[in-house]
Order: structure tokens, then sequence, then C-alpha cells
């Protein structure tokens, strides 16, 4: 949540739901790839598959929340 408030914080004038989502997105997963020991967790691997492959603003725009 700290990194889609903090979007729209930045972005007050004009805020993007979309964007929003994938700054807080973004920041679980820098977070959860910064810890080397972390639990592998299926949804965040196939997030940050979609992060890397520059898919993830698309899946969040199309599926996220459906």
């Amino acid at each position: 949540m700290g990194g889609a408030a903090k979007y729209i914080i930045q972005h007050k004038d004009t805020p993007d739901k979309n964007a929003a989502n994938a700054a807080g997105i973004k920041q679980v997963l820098a977070k959860y790839l910064a810890e080397p020991s972390h639990t592998k967790n299926k949804e965040l691997e196939k997030l940050a598959v979609l992060d890397k492959d520059g898919k993830l603003d698309n899946w969040l725009a199309t599926d996220f929340i459906k």
C-alpha cells in the first residue's frame, strides 16, 4: 500500500488507478526479490516475470481486478 499511496500523493492532480497499483506491486516485488532467503510465492514469481518482461502494466489494466 505504501507504493500506491506514495504514487497517489505525488500525482494527486492526475490520479491513475492502474499506475498506483503498479507502483504498489513493484514496491512489494522489490522487497520480495531483495531478500535472498524469502519463501517462494507462486503469485509474486509470476508478477516478477511479468515485470521483467515489461508486461506488468498491461496485466494490471486487463487482469488485476476482475
